[in-house]
């Protein structure tokens, strides 16, 4: 027997070749199994597959091309129209701030020059405005604090009567008013003594009357210190407090007033600095736009990559043009494309993946590209994005292709990689390990079961239904039904005049295959999911392919012969997956 790899799958240009190789075995083995009886039936018998358990990659292979992933395009910036003085020759690799090109900018200098002089006018005119401002703020300042100040010390004022000078004068007055009566109880006292000692004759009667007249007088001062109390309580002090009251209010009046005339004068001195702060902004911009202008006319490098002429790349959009190609004299447009850099540090492969593959395609999985003009080279990736709707171009050539555009970022060293360089693409979707597999077209669906033919005891096969897992384009994982050192077909036997049954776990048993083709009658299968495949059962391929050189190792061994079922789609897998087929 010969020995086969359970990762194998075909890559590159030659898949098509051992499509077509594949499909020329299928016609021979078709005609021989159905004109050769008995011949047949041995030679199937011989080709078989021993279980084997190992490690096992699920992936599929896709073609597709490179390009950068973020090629930069460098327009003209200049109005107008504008010659092209000096231009780098194609293909030069520069390094991010390099000249690339010079525009000849010659009206562009006298524009310059009188712009300056404008800005130099505005300029003055806005210091000028802007110290005003200054000057008439600090009046305000000035006119504001003194009129605070009056303003403050008339409510001091206020408060100093209510508070202070008020409450004095009513104790003063109540201390008269005191002093006054006690003097008066003390005349009296002395009068009364007097009486006496001049009735005794002790005393002449003019000094009684002089102690009777004392009375009369402090009589009189008690009198007119409660009259002074009552004039004070309800003449001075309403008045005093009154005429208080209205200064402080008309010093807050003038507060004021002051605060709006400093307004009024503020902002007509700030309406005037802003009209020359804009006019010098203005002035400004105008000076910024033609010094932009100026140095637009000499194109630098964004980044490092290698130059391509804008009538060079087909992606460019001014590929069309009908004048001139870019070179140096010929004459550019605002925002017309000059050259493109680029970015050949980041690459990507683009793939189109069929969309009966799409959910095997996630984000993060490895990929393996090997470019067609570096077949020895192969570059590992990861898959970055995958479209949500399909190729609207494919669509458009062939209405029943569903293809999604997938990327694959390259990692390592990608600067000897061109953009538009054919590719092909191995998207890994899982590595297996300790697992036991066949080659797909060994196990057949029928009545959602999956059946292989063991070959037993005197080289006899017999049916046996088993359960599936994961699968690739040349095998399948067995998980039930089936041990490691089994030996089965390759494909189904032919079956007997007479009609016997299939065995299965339990005691039940499914139909015999039938004669023309491994899939089951369409009557009596099972409903179909939508995606082609059986409700309940994964998906499998049927197919083999040669195989390709891969890092992982099987100790499985291998059929003498590798053939496929005659009527078994041998492209399920890569035909879905492919956008060409």
């Amino acid at each position: 027997m010969t020995t086969r790899s359970p990762h194998s799958s075909p890559r590159g240009p030659n898949r098509r070749v051992v499509l077509v190789a594949g499909i020329a075995v299928l016609v021979i083995a078709l005609g021989i199994w159905v004109f050769g009886g008995s011949v047949a039936h041995s030679s199937r018998v011989d080709e078989t597959f021993t279980v084997a358990r190992g490690n096992l990659r699920i992936s599929f292979v896709e073609t597709g091309a490179i390009r950068s992933e973020k090629p930069i395009s460098i327009m003209a910036q200049l109005e107008g129209q504008n010659t092209i003085l000096k231009l780098l020759p194609e293909g030069t690799y520069v390094k991010e701030g390099d000249v690339i090109a010079e525009l000849d900018a010659s009206n562009i200098v006298e524009r310059r020059q009188q712009e300056q002089m404008a800005m130099a006018k505005a300029r003055a005119a806005y210091v000028q405005a802007k110290e005003a401002y200054d000057i008439q703020r600090n009046i305000n300042d000035s006119l504001i604090k003194a009129a605070e100040l009056d303003a403050e010390f008339a409510d001091k004022d206020l408060e100093k009567y209510r508070d202070g000078d008020w409450p004095q004068q009513q104790r003063d007055a109540q201390g008269d008013i005191a002093i006054a009566d006690e003097e008066l109880k003390r005349a009296i006292d002395r009068s009364q003594w007097s009486e006496k000692l001049a009735a005794n004759g002790y005393i002449s009667d003019s000094e009684l009357e002089a102690d009777r007249l004392a009375v009369k007088k402090r009589t009189l001062d008690l009198e007119l210190a409660k009259g002074k109390a009552r004039v004070l309580e309800a003449y001075t002090n309403p008045k005093e407090l009154k005429r208080l009251q209205a200064s402080a209010e008309e010093k807050k009046a003038d507060l004021e007033r002051v605060k709006q005339r400093a307004a009024a004068m503020l902002a007509q001195t700030d309406a005037d600095l802003k009209a020359k702060e804009e006019a010098n902004e203005l002035e400004k911009i105008r000076l910024d736009k033609w010094e932009d202008q100026f140095k637009k006319a000499t194109i630098h490098a964004p980044a490092s990559g290698m130059v391509v002429y804008a009538t060079t790349n087909p992606s460019s959009r001014s590929s069309s043009r009908t004048e001139s190609p870019i070179q140096e004299g010929a004459n550019v447009r605002e925002n017309e494309v000059i050259v493109t850099l680029p970015d050949l540090s980041k690459m990507i492969a683009d793939v189109k993946v069929h969309e009966s593959a799409l959910d095997r395609v996630k984000k993060g999985q490895p990929a393996i590209v090997t470019v067609d003009a570096l077949p020895s080279e192969p570059f590992h990736g990861k898959v970055n994005r995958v479209a949500l709707l399909p190729d609207a171009q494919s669509s458009w050539l062939n209405p029943d292709l569903k293809v999604y555009t997938t990327e694959i970022r390259l990692a390592g060293d990608t600067s000897m990689l061109r953009p538009g360089m054919s590719c092909s693409v191995e998207i890994v979707a899982d590595d297996l390990t300790d697992v036991l597999y066949v080659p797909v077209q060994s196990v057949q669906p029928r009545d959602n079961e999956h059946v292989a033919f063991v070959v037993g005891a005197g080289g006899v096969p017999e049916p046996r239904a088993g359960e599936v897992g994961e699968h690739n384009e040349e095998f399948v994982v067995i998980t039930k039904g089936l041990a490691e050192g089994d030996r089965v077909l390759l494909a189904p036997p032919p079956p007997p005049e007479e009609s016997k049954t299939v065995p299965r776990p339990g005691g039940s048993s499914v139909q015999p295959i039938p004669r023309d083709g491994v899939e089951p009658d369409v009557d009596s299968a099972e409903p179909d999911d939508g995606a082609g495949r059986d409700a309940g059962a994964k998906p499998k391929k049927k197919h083999s392919k040669t195989p390709k050189k891969s890092s992982h190792k099987s100790t499985a061994p291998k059929p003498a012969q590798t053939q496929e079922d005659p009527n078994q789609n041998g492209n399920s897998q890569t035909g879905s997956n492919d956008g060409n087929h």
